[in-house]
Order: C-alpha cells, then sequence, then structure tokens
C-alpha cells in the first residue's frame, strides 16, 4: 500500500472520531481538517490525475495554513493568556484609595460594557489605542457609574471556555459585589454589549427573573432602563462556513461547542433565550428602550467583501431602536473620538434613558 494511502486508512478514522467527539471547536476543524490533509495527499501523490493536481494542490495548501493556524498550541493565532482582570472593573469614579478617584461623583445610574468572551479586555473597545469605555465616557458629564465586565474566557480551570449561562450567572454574581448598599441595588443600570457579549447580558437578566425574591441578583432585571447592543446575534450568526473560519482564526481558540452553537443561524437555545428576554423587556423596561446597531459592511476575505457576520434581521430585536453602522463587526464597537457620529448615536440614546 502507498504512503499516503496507508496513513489515510491507519489513522484517518482516528481524526474523523475526535471530528465528531472533541467540545472544543478549534479540535473539531483541526481534526477535520488533518483527514482532509490525508485524503488530499493521498489523491495528489498516491493517485495523480494531472487535470486535478493544481486545484488540489491549492486545497492542500489552503488546508496546511489553516492546520498551523488552528493548532492546539496555537503557532500562529493564539493569543497571549489575559493577565487577572476583576470581573467588573469600577472605571469611573475610582473607588477611594486609587489615584485620581472622584470622591464627589454622585452616581444615578450604573453603565454596563460588556464585550464578547472571544476578545481580549484589554482593547475590546479600543480604536487607535483609544479606549471609548475608559476614556470618553467618564467626560459625558453622566451621573453614572461606569463598569466593564471582563468575561473570563481562560482554559485554566477546566479545559474548555464556559458556556453562555456560566457567563451569565458570572455577570449576575459581579453585579451583585458592587451592588451591595440599599441605594446601589435600587440602582438603574443601562447594559452595552458587543456582539455576543450582549446574549452574555441578556442570559443574565433571563436567569436574574428566575432567582427567588429576596435573593441576591433578583433584582437586576427590574432594575435594567436601557441596553445598547452592538452587533448581537439575536437570531444567530449569518455566516457562511468561510465566515465561520473567519471568525475562528480572529479569537475562537478553545470556544466551547455550547457556547458556539448558541450563536448557529436557527439556534434553539438561542430562541428560548430571546424569548426569555423579551419576557424582561416586557415587565421591565420596555423594547422602546433598546439600541440594537447592525453592521452595514460586509466583512472581506482577501480584499473581497463576501458576508456579514451578524446581518439585520439578527442584529435587531423588533420595536426598538435601530441604527446602522457602516462598518464591520469587530468594529462596531470602537469609537476613535468623542466626534464620532456612531459615538454620538450611542450617547444620545443612552442620555435619553437616564432623563
Amino acid at each position: 500500500m502507498k504512503t499516503f494511502s496507508f496513513l489515510t486508512v491507519t489513522t484517518g478514522p482516528y481524526f474523523l472520531f475526535k471530528t465528531v467527539e472533541s467540545n472544543v471547536l478549534t479540535d473539531r476543524i483541526w481534526s477535520l481538517n488533518s483527514f482532509s490533509l490525508l485524503f488530499l495527499s493521498t489523491l495528489i501523490f498516491d493517485f495523480p490525475v494531472e487535470s486535478y493536481i493544481i486545484p488540489l494542490s491549492a486545497l492542500l495548501l489552503f488546508n496546511i495554513a489553516l492546520l498551523i493556524a488552528l493548532h492546539p498550541k496555537g503557532f500562529i493565532t493564539a493569543h497571549e493568556t489575559h493577565p487577572h482582570y476583576n470581573a467588573l472593573e469600577i472605571i469611573h469614579p475610582k473607588p477611594q484609595g486609587t489615584p485620581n478617584n472622584q470622591v464627589n461623583h454622585e452616581a444615578l445610574i450604573d453603565i454596563v460594557a460588556v464585550p464578547g468572551p472571544e476578545l481580549d479586555p484589554r482593547t475590546a473597545w479600543k480604536s487607535e489605542d483609544r479606549d471609548w469605555v475608559r476614556e470618553f465616557l467618564p467626560k459625558e458629564d453622566l451621573p453614572a457609574r461606569i463598569l466593564a465586565f471582563n468575561p473570563d474566557n481562560s482554559q485554566q480551570s477546566n479545559g474548555t471556555s464556559k458556556s453562555l449561562y456560566a457567563h451569565g450567572s458570572d455577570l449576575i454574581q459581579a453585579l451583585v459585589n458592587v451592588r451591595r448598599s440599599s441605594e446601589e441595588k435600587k440602582r438603574p443600570i443601562i447594559f452595552i454589549g458587543h456582539g455576543v457579549g450582549g446574549l452574555i447580558i441578556k442570559q443574565a437578566l433571563a436567569s436574574s427573573m428566575l432567582v427567588p425574591e429576596g435573593e441576591p441578583g433578583h433584582e437586576l432585571w427590574h432594575h435594567a432602563k436601557g441596553f445598547v447592543f452592538l452587533g448581537t446575534p439575536h437570531r444567530g450568526y449569518t455566516m457562511s462556513p468561510i465566515g465561520t473560519i473567519l471568525s475562528l482564526l480572529r479569537r475562537w481558540q478553545g470556544s466551547s461547542t455550547d457556547l458556539v452553537e448558541v450563536v448557529e443561524p436557527g439556534s434553539v437555545m438561542n430562541r428560548t433565550l430571546h424569548e426569555s428576554f423579551m419576557k424582561v423587556l416586557k415587565r421591565g423596561c420596555g423594547v422602546e428602550n433598546t439600541l440594537c446597531v447592525y453592521q452595514e459592511v460586509k466583512e472581506s476575505l482577501l480584499g473581497m467583501p463576501f458576508t456579514h457576520v451578524v446581518d439585520r434581521d439578527s442584529a435587531v430585536i423588533d420595536g426598538s431602536e435601530v441604527v446602522g453602522f457602516e462598518r464591520q463587526h469587530f468594529d462596531l464597537q470602537r469609537f476613535r473620538s468623542r466626534e464620532d457620529p456612531h459615538y454620538t448615536d450611542v450617547i444620545h440614546y443612552i442620555r435619553g434613558w437616564i432623563g
């Protein structure tokens, strides 16, 4: 038996098994591509057909590049482990005892920014080194305490990323930890979420409704005052297989299949979550206090536009305020300056909700 044929027969079943069995999305993709590499090598080197050599070779090179990019050791795309972050960082006013704290600041509302767990919390809100959540919002003279939630997406504890439910529970606990006084517990909250960060917000509030009355966290859903969803996939990602690969190459290293399956088009989990969240809106601040932002610019591959990550239909909640940004998905939450028209759009709605 020829070399690649032998390898395909002997090791191919293992890679196919790992493709089905693994609970880590990138492991599934890597295993499937390992099998594809063996299969293509067998066709090219063991059973060469001249008319198919060029396209098969191109596929082979693409597989090799993808294998390197998604290798479990993360030779190319793996990002460094995030340093420890407080789950809920108090940005403004700084707690007493820290540099530049604003002792006399009176907060009437909490603003909580939640990025997607696939993004580095150090850069999630940055555009050209300008972090609008940390730099611009504190200058708006809003009677607000500004907080940034940093989803723990490390793989140190259980080898896989957390589920959406776990991220939502983390957000509930983080808010309970900083909303301790009787005044803080009654303080309205405005939530800002990008991408899956918006789903984390929805999950937290849907879970909050299920907390027994009087228990910590039950009051959170009732005090939600407004929502800014930036490219949140309320009906799933609108991505072709190529778009999925592009997303994987960005930052989905180690993502659990549970979290990724939530954002698949037609996901039952996502639909159930959305139905629960609509109950929160109906019994709480109302859908009219929700701003949904969608991307107007398609993602590109090799300079060619081909799809949206989250299209308008998925990014918009019926009855909400709707604004389109002329940006791609991973730039919807980044603003260059306080004069950025998209930033002023967001601030306009926040000011209106504060009153």
